[in-house]
């Protein structure tokens, strides 16, 4: 791949999952091919993880930046949803960073 066949899509994304107190912010970059056309997406995760709590036991929540019309509106979005709050207010988070081929 050269660095010319690498396009960025503006979509980033915020995901709670239920239950398991796994807080997960997400780049996803698209791949096109030598003529430009799509080839495939890979997603940089930085995944943050803190021991279970009553809190956090429903909190869920999914939001993607295409959603919006600006990046400070997505992230605006993100800050004013409720499971974001509890998410923040934990502690003893651990994070692993990774990526990988969607």
């Amino acid at each position: 791949m050269r660095t010319s066949d690498f396009s960025f899509s503006p979509a980033s994304s915020i995901s709670l999952a239920r239950g398991s107190s796994i807080f997960d912010p997400v780049c996803q970059f698209e791949i096109r091919d030598a003529e430009g056309e799509y080839d495939h997406l890979e997603q940089l995760h930085c995944e943050l993880t803190c021991p279970p709590t009553d809190a956090l036991e429903d909190a869920q929540a999914n939001l993607w930046s295409f959603d919006y019309p600006t990046a400070d509106a997505f992230f605006s979005a993100v800050e004013n949803v409720p499971e974001f709050q509890l998410a923040i207010g934990q502690t003893g988070y651990g994070i692993s960073v990774y990526h990988e081929e969607v």
